[in-house]
């Protein structure tokens, strides 16, 4: 029974060590998809605003 309890104890901590070490990986990358879709809307505005200076100067 104690033995049980035991390895009960430790799957619990390495499920748990588990789920921070996956939910780091996603936190890294949506925060990277964020800045990659951030960088190319900042690309875009500025291709259109090069693309309207073209037209009108």
């Amino acid at each position: 029974m104690k033995k049980r309890d035991e390895f009960n104890q430790t799957l619990l901590k390495r499920l748990d060590q588990q789920e921070k070490y996956i939910l780091s990986g996603l936190e890294e990358r949506d925060k990277s998809l964020t800045d990659s879709l951030r960088e190319i809307h900042q690309t875009q505005k500025f291709r259109a605003a090069a693309h309207k200076e073209k037209f009108f100067c």
